[in-house]
């Protein structure tokens, strides 16, 4: 009787170790599934928080180049106002070159060039070839800067090909003076950074000019 009593409890007790040993996988394997989630959910939010650090370190970047942009059309419009004000361009001045000469006003020619040979290499704008914005933020890895380059007067055509004023053609004077302006802007890393440039012309006319 005690053969047959005991053997029923040895299944029993089998039964129970199985099942221990079933429940003790599925935990395991939902503790992996949970680890995996948190770790993948965790690697999303950081990859989130760059792309989001990026954007704004880009923006910044932007609006430092559009302000020195901006900056530089200013200079144009309270200080050149006659064909006598072009003598700045003559390369002397920092920031401030000629890609093409003007007779009586211009004696020689000195393009950005010569000073500033890759505006896209942020590592070759200094003191030495370009204008500070002064009093911009501070917190940024530069100050914004910009340069003006006279490239000649407009034909008025598609292609924007300037007048060649050495031929001493007469209806060059009712065509406007063309300026290129390129501006640079950095964020708080100093490897993002932004390049901007456009052209701006002055009205017609060699006196005054009209913006």
């Amino acid at each position: 009787t005690k053969y047959c009593d005991w053997v029923p409890n040895m299944k029993i007790n089998k039964s129970l170790k199985t099942q221990q040993g079933a429940t003790l996988i599925v935990a395991l394997f939902a503790l992996l599934a949970m680890t995996l989630l948190t770790v993948a959910t965790k690697e999303s939010s950081t990859l989130q928080s760059k792309m989001t650090s990026a954007y704004q370190q880009k923006s910044l970047s932007n609006y430092a180049a559009e302000t020195a942009l901006r900056t530089g059309e200013q200079f144009l419009r309270n200080n050149i106002k006659n064909t006598t004000n072009l003598n700045q361009f003559t390369g002397g001045n920092k920031g401030l070159y000629s890609n093409y000469p003007m007779l009586g006003h211009i004696d020689t020619t000195e393009p950005a060039s010569s000073k500033l040979s890759d505006p896209l290499n942020p590592k070759l704008w200094d003191n030495n070839n370009s204008i500070e914005v002064n009093g911009y933020d501070s917190s940024l890895a530069a100050s914004p800067r910009y340069i003006i380059e006279y490239i000649g007067r407009d034909k008025g055509t598609a292609n924007k090909v300037v007048i060649d004023y050495n031929d001493q053609n007469s209806s060059a004077d009712n065509k406007p003076h063309v300026f290129q302006i390129t501006a640079i802007g950095w964020s708080r890393d100093e490897a993002i950074y932004t390049v901007l440039q456009s052209n701006y012309k002055t009205g017609q006319g060699s006196g005054h000019f009209i913006y």
